[in-house]
């Protein structure tokens, strides 16, 4: 009987079967303040079993990495378990209803910087509730380890990538808008997640290459994510 682990390694690298890709653009930069200017919001925010489902997407993708379980990347000695924070979501969620495909110029909070992934779905006819889910969502982003070699600078096609394995990022929050754009009338689902502290440091590795080894880094072992480090209190 194949674990939930390995029937995804199954999936995705044993059959080399490529996960579903959507359009695809270099994000510019716009006004942080602007409200939905280029569209009609149908639907936002995210629900709570949404919320619950995007941690788990993160945590399960780092535990593969951490573990070494991932074809051509090595293992983590660092890889810290995430945890949700509201405030990260709040600042995701605002930026979303801007429905500009674009990341947030201005991604600062009081207790870090942080980094930011956003994609996107258009479509010329109304978008299913179930087509592109965040989930799934996360997972594109994740798949650009394709692209990458462990070590390698940062890049606009693996960027996603190295913010979601950054083993000092320990905290994420996202948010969703679903809108149809005024001007050519496309439908779209805009999906931004928030990561606290940032990653993708410029002159760093997103991780310590080896086996778990939460206690030499200070941290304890996550229990429901083995593999995985945790400090005994977040920011």
């Amino acid at each position: 009987m194949k674990t939930k682990l390995s029937l995804w390694l199954w999936k995705n690298f044993v059959h080399h079967n490529i996960l579903i890709l959507y359009i695809s653009l270099i994000p510019v930069l716009v006004n942080a303040n602007a409200s939905c200017r280029n569209g009609i919001i149908l639907k936002a925010n995210i629900t709570a079993d949404e919320k619950r489902l995007i941690l788990e997407e993160h945590n399960f993708l780092r535990q593969i990495v951490a573990k070494g379980l991932l074809p051509g990347q090595p293992g983590a000695q660092n890889m810290q378990e995430m945890k949700w924070d509201d405030e990260l979501a709040a600042r995701a969620q605002k930026w979303a209803e801007v429905c500009t495909f674009a990341h947030d110029p201005s991604r600062y909070l009081d207790r870090f910087i942080f980094g930011q992934n956003v994609g996107i779905l258009w479509s010329n006819f109304p978008i299913a509730d179930d087509d592109g889910d965040f989930p799934q969502r996360v997972r594109i982003w994740f798949d650009e380890v394709r692209k990458y070699a462990f070590g390698a600078k940062w890049s606009v096609s693996t960027g996603h990538y190295m913010q979601l394995v950054w083993s000092d990022t320990n905290l994420v929050g996202c948010g969703f808008t679903y809108y149809q754009n005024i001007f050519n009338k496309y439908y779209n689902k805009l999906y931004v997640c928030n990561y606290g502290p940032s990653g993708n440091v410029i002159g760093r590795m997103p991780y310590a290459r080896g086996f778990p080894k939460c206690r030499n880094y200070g941290m304890l072992n996550s229990e429901k994510y083995p593999g995985l480090c945790l400090h005994d209190d977040h920011y």
